[in-house]
């Protein structure tokens, strides 16, 4: 059986301060780990901003594990999480990408 790897990609729009970006970024990690523990189908998951490593990456990105799609599709209708997203995250983006993918079970650590 083959666990389920969620992967967003977030660039803030430009106006957005950092003040801003940290805040959002801290309170999605806190959400992502309130998510995690209290919904058995998710097994992990972080978020963070780049590192600037690299030039033409994205800001932020998000790695949630859940172990099947049932349970990536239940944390996607998790009335917090759209909140959130709806309310806190998406008004500050210019653009978000977004993969889905599987990964065999033992493998889940994002």
């Amino acid at each position: 059986m083959s666990a389920v790897r969620h992967v967003v990609l977030l660039r803030f729009k430009p106006e957005i301060d950092e003040s801003t970006r940290a805040t959002v970024i801290a309170d999605l990690t806190e959400l992502i780990g309130e998510l995690v523990e209290r919904s058995p189908g998710l097994l992990a998951g972080a978020a963070g901003r780049d590192l600037g490593l690299a030039g033409g990456a994205m800001d932020a990105a998000l790695v949630l594990d859940a172990v099947d799609a049932d349970a990536w599709t239940a944390y996607q209708l998790d009335a917090d999480h759209k909140d959130f997203v709806s309310t806190r995250l998406a008004p500050l983006l210019a653009d978000r990408a977004a993969i889905q993918f599987a990964v065999p079970a033992a493998r889940t650590s994002p």
